[in-house]
């Protein structure tokens, strides 16, 4: 008998704490639609940790995803080459328009204010943040403080014109984290600009180095006395090295019958050297090619690549002296008008 009561007891004590919980929510349909101007692939992406959905892109550049969600969450919109944050609640019909040619500045959300947000949290810090950020750095401390100050008041400022609580309280909890992030941002540049400080400075002799190129000659830096040398540092591992080569062969060819020398260092490992000579016939690079067997090579210690990162490109004239060791890369257009006055 004490048995049938204790089960009866566990029985009533599950239905109570059942009933007393939240029922869980079904899938809703969700709807995103849209059009893609100028689109770089035939389909369109958006995915998060838990979920990926997708469809093509039809020939009148329009496309419609349809996805089952039962939460609000933040997804991630991709083109096949460009992504924008997005943030989604369940049962929502998103309209977006876009042109890949000028992907964030153009991306527009209809009936999804928080995807909106985002957009525009991304112009600020792309205009504010990711823009020489070393002139901020080396702002006295107030003034340092007072701009990440005033990029807290430009998000917030967008942020409070919604009325979705829930994801004002979760941006503004990203925002402060970002914010807070300051302090070690600061100390971070200066430990690495302490470091960089043994590097030469504009006017001084660069530091020779000297390879084999991909028909196994013995290639140095200072082979080239005489002209300019754009050096581009790079690994076929690296995906923003990659990116840069349509543009550096385009910038070789535009640039071919002048004064200059285009010298691409790879510091793929030894046992990659066949995978680097492939992409250098698949992607038609010119210009002389080093291979410098490794991240721990000479070039990598001497130019601190472990402080600075590749793609790395480096300008010289033509005494062998640096004008530039973090100079603007191919896919810019200030490069071209360096290009322009020196040559």
């Amino acid at each position: 008998m004490k048995t049938t009561i204790y089960s009866i007891s566990a029985i009533v004590t599950i239905a109570a704490i059942l009933y007393m919980s939240d029922p869980v929510k079904p899938p809703q349909k969700t709807i995103i639609t849209g059009v893609v101007t100028n689109p770089k692939s035939d389909s369109i992406i958006i995915f998060n940790q838990e979920h990926e959905f997708g469809n093509r892109v039809d020939y009148k550049n329009k496309f419609k995803i349809s996805m089952d969600i039962d939460s609000a969450d933040y997804f991630t919109f991709y083109d096949g080459n460009e992504t924008s944050s997005m943030y989604i609640n369940p049962g929502q019909n998103i309209d977006l328009t876009l042109d890949t040619e000028m992907f964030d500045e153009t991306i527009k959300y209809n009936n999804s204010p928080e995807s909106t947000f985002l957009a525009k949290k991304y112009l600020i810090q792309e205009k504010y943040v990711d823009v020489d950020m070393d002139s901020v750095f080396a702002l006295p401390d107030s003034l340092y403080y007072e701009f990440f100050s005033n990029l807290e008041a430009l998000f917030l400022k967008e942020l409070n014109k919604l009325s979705n609580k829930e994801f004002i309280q979760l941006e503004k909890e990203n925002i402060a984290q970002m914010i807070s992030k300051a302090d070690t941002w600061k100390l971070n540049w200066q430990k690495r600009m302490l470091r960089l400080s043994v590097l030469p400075e504009k006017g001084e002799p660069g530091i020779d180095f000297t390879y084999p190129d991909n028909n196994n000659n013995i290639v140095s830096l200072s082979d080239f006395k005489g002209k300019y040398v754009y050096v581009d540092i790079w690994a076929t591992w690296c995906g923003p090295c990659v990116y840069e080569i349509p543009f550096l062969v385009d910038l070789e060819n535009k640039y071919h019958d002048k004064n200059i020398v285009f010298l691409s260092v790879s510091v793929d490992k030894e046992k990659d050297i066949d995978k680097w000579k492939t992409m250098l016939n698949e992607k038609n690079m010119g210009g002389v090619q080093l291979f410098a067997s490794g991240w721990d090579s000479q070039i990598s210690n001497d130019y601190l690549l472990s402080v600075t990162g590749i793609p790395r490109f480096l300008l010289f004239d033509p005494d062998g002296n640096v004008i530039d060791l973090d100079a603007d890369r191919p896919s810019s257009e200030k490069i071209h008008q360096i290009f322009n006055e020196i040559l």
